[in-house]
């Protein structure tokens, strides 16, 4: 293992506390300042290609603007893919389902993706696990290890 794997990146770490001494036998509040300093990245020419799981929350509580915005969301992240980019849609509340299967984000992929967004709603409970547990399954069945890869949970909490 090297160095920059032993610190994760981090070539400075300095710790500073707000006075020298406590009081023997008495709480008291202190501060604790800690400053890090990050390797710097490699640069690269090419962007890597993307793949990323959407799993989207339509319980109850999700209703009214709530699901609107995060259905923007959800569009506006699929507007930025590329074509060798690959991405999935579950959505979830007391039943899961996928309604973009992994796919390459080919134009017509995109776009059936976009009505499918266009039809969610919400109801139900929450299956916050189990939507994400098939987003990232889907994500798996498509991963390409040169790719960069997440699984985006878009809930209300």
């Amino acid at each position: 293992m090297n160095s920059d794997e032993q610190t994760c990146g981090v070539t400075a770490l300095e710790v500073q506390t707000d006075r020298a001494l406590g009081r023997a036998g008495h709480r008291s509040l202190r501060y604790l300042r800690i400053g890090l300093q990050a390797a710097l990245a490699e640069r690269r020419t090419e962007r890597r290609p993307v793949q990323v799981a959407f799993a989207l929350d339509r319980s109850g509580s999700m209703g009214g603007e709530k699901m609107v915005l995060a259905r923007q969301a959800v569009s506006a992240a699929l507007q930025r893919l590329q074509s060798d980019d690959h991405f999935a849609i579950s959505v979830f509340d007391d039943s899961i389902d996928v309604v973009a299967p992994a796919g390459q984000a080919t134009p017509s992929g995109l776009e059936a993706a976009r009505r499918a967004l266009g039809a969610i709603d919400a109801r139900g409970s929450t299956a916050l696990y189990g939507g994400w547990d098939a987003a990232c399954r889907e994500l798996a069945s498509v991963r390409r290890p040169e790719a960069v890869a997440r699984c985006i949970l878009v809930t209300d909490g």
